[in-house]
């Protein structure tokens, strides 16, 4: 399975343009590393689609494994960087708020670039994937999206996103163990009793 040209094209230009933009997505991330890691996915195709330059807000958190900086190599791209560029009540005059724990209303607009025009900055919160949703808009579905496999485009965006900072670890072949990240896409599931 491979990602169709299309799509790759598309990207492309978003990331070559980066520098052009003026409108902002921050997506801030929460619960644990697994919610943090698809929110984070699914928010940079969400900037891709809007033309926005795309921030990541990695709260830090309690919970083990979930500092940003102990498994990957740095972003450029914080919030602290924002409030460099803008005043804070600047931005509060032109921000929209999208928080969401399903359903995701919102990004079945039609077209999301026009839909969130008029703000130059857009928080997002959830800890929730939603690249699916993206995917399945109609708006995007038969043109970007089409003849897409979600799971490879999701293993793709990964592997651009995320550098883990322990190369040596991963690559070192006399080690007897398997580094990964389990992470639900389909929220959790009911178990089954024995007799069923």
């Amino acid at each position: 399975s491979s990602i169709p040209d299309h799509l790759i094209q598309f990207i492309q230009e978003y990331l070559n343009s980066v520098n052009e933009r003026e409108q902002w997505i921050i997506v801030t991330c929460e619960a644990g590393l697994g919610n943090r890691l698809q929110t984070t996915i699914s928010g940079f195709l969400m900037a891709v689609l809007t033309n926005r330059c795309f921030i990541i807000d990695w709260h830090p958190t309690s919970l083990r494994g979930c500092s940003f900086n102990e498994l990957f190599d740095s972003l450029p791209s914080t919030t602290n960087n924002l409030f460099y560029l803008y005043s804070k009540s600047y931005i509060l005059s032109n921000i929209y708020y999208l928080a969401f724990h399903g359903p995701f209303d919102e990004l079945f607009r039609s077209n999301l670039t026009t839909y969130f025009s008029r703000y130059q900055f857009l928080f997002l919160q959830t800890d929730e994937y939603f690249l699916s949703v993206l995917i399945k808009n109609s708006f995007y579905s038969e043109i970007i999206f089409k003849n897409v496999n979600e799971d490879y485009l999701f293993q793709t965006l990964m592997k651009y996103l995320f550098v883990p900072k322990n190369k040596d670890l991963l690559l070192n072949e006399t080690t007897k163990f398997d580094i990964g990240i389990h992470m639900r896409k389909d929220g959790i599931k009911q178990m089954k009793k024995e007799d069923e």
